[in-house]
Formats: C-alpha cells, structure tokens, sequence
C-alpha cells in the first residue's frame, strides 16, 4: 500500500470517527493545534459553529494529502525550506495522533528559513513515514495511553542538520536491526505494511547526500536523519 492510500485510508477511518454523531456531538469535538515545543494537544473550546468547520478541515486535509502525496514527484534536486516540510508532515498526522492519544512533543531549533537540497514533497514522505510507523509501532505494543508519546527534534550547527524522532514503544528487535532499511524487512501483519517505507526513506535521504539510521534506546527507537546545509543560500530571506 502506498503512502497517499495509506493515508487516505487513515484520514478516512478519523473522519468516520469524529463526524458519526449528531450536530450537538460534533460541537463537542476538541480542536488541535500544533505549537513547536509544546504538546500536540486538543484545546477547550467548543461550539456549534465548530463542528461544520472541523467536517470541513478534515475533508480539505484528506484532498490534500492525497494531491500531494498521490502526485508523482518531479526527481529533481531542487531547494526547500525545511522547517516548513517538517511542519507540513506533522499536519498530515496530527488528527490520527489525536485519535491514538499519543502526545507529540516538538523541539525544532532551526532557523525559519532554513534550505536545504532534495524533493519536497519526498522529504515529506520520510516523515510521515515515521510518524505512522511509530504509532503503528504503539498500536502493536499495546502501550498504556498516557505513556504513548513520540518526539521529534531537530538542530543544526551551520554544516549538518540533525532530526531525530524518538518513541517509546518498546524498540525494534534485535534480529531485524541490521536489515531494519532492507527492502521487505518488517514486523507488521501484511495489510499494515510491505516493509519497504524504510528502504525508500533511506534512498530518498541518500539522494538529498544525508543519512538515516536507527538505534533502540531504554524503552523505544530513535531514528535520526542528518542531512547537509547547502554551501550558498542557505537561509531563505524576506525581500521587503
């Protein structure tokens, strides 16, 4: 399954979920918001006039994805703004990471305008790649729902940027470690992955000159990504 259906089929089942009751529960419905270096938490605020815009939300968030993520990608280097593609990835989850009640914790400490060299819209790809892996990863684990967090930080010293994402959802096993970016290595049933969303993470990272690598921590895995800063024009700057 590829990642546009993937993601049309999780959005779906969410709007199933949050539009099968009456208008009065709809108006109950918490609203998300992301913030960076806060959790991804719903807010109080609710109200009639709500419930229509959040039906509308998740139906535009669905179309979207799947334009963006069912197109074929142009496979030229080009240059992006990071920090935005982290953001427009983390979007495409933040219901689903609702819905499972998993906390995602932001800590991205990268200048605004931060460019870097690759295909969006692929880059884009790894990490929503990793974020549903890692909720999938807690679905299987059967992890308590207030231990459920994944955290996703990101740094750079002017040469390299390193992203790193972060649950605890009981690691990886130590058998496949080493094959973890293998084509058709995976631990999920086959109508949850074919065990290629890795290897293709990998190759895409690989043609923006960067790496990705994994390592189990206490309780969870750590995935890190670390990718170069472009020699020239590295910081994207407002023209007045």
């Amino acid at each position: 399954m590829n990642l546009a259906k993937r993601l049309l089929r999780d959005n779906l089942v969410v709007f199933l979920q949050e539009t099968r009751g009456t208008a009065g529960d709809l108006a109950s419905l918490p609203h998300t918001h992301l913030h960076f270096g806060t959790f991804l938490n719903p807010d109080e605020e609710t109200g009639s006039s709500r419930a229509g815009g959040i039906v509308t939300s998740i139906h535009k968030r669905i179309i979207d994805q799947v334009r963006r993520y069912g197109r074929k990608p142009s496979l030229r280097s080009e240059r992006f703004v990071l920090p935005r593609a982290i953001d427009l990835a983390i979007s495409f989850v933040a219901e689903q990471y609702r819905m499972a009640d998993i906390r995602l914790v932001l800590d991205i400490d990268l200048p605004d305008g931060l460019i870097v060299e690759g295909e969006q819209t692929l880059f884009e790809q790894v990490i929503v790649n990793l974020l549903l892996n890692a909720r999938d990863a807690y679905e299987s684990e059967d992890v308590a729902n207030g231990r459920r967090m994944v955290t996703i930080q990101a740094v750079t010293d002017g040469i390299k940027i390193r992203i790193t994402l972060t649950d605890s959802a009981g690691g990886i096993r130590k058998d496949i470690m080493n094959n973890l970016f293998e084509p058709f290595t995976t631990t999920k049933p086959d109508d949850k992955g074919t065990g290629l969303g890795l290897s293709l993470s990998r190759n895409i990272v690989r043609k923006m000159n960067g790496e990705i690598g994994v390592e189990n921590i206490e309780d969870g895995a750590r995935f890190v990504i670390v990718l170069p800063v472009p020699a020239t024009a590295s910081i994207e700057r407002s023209v007045a």
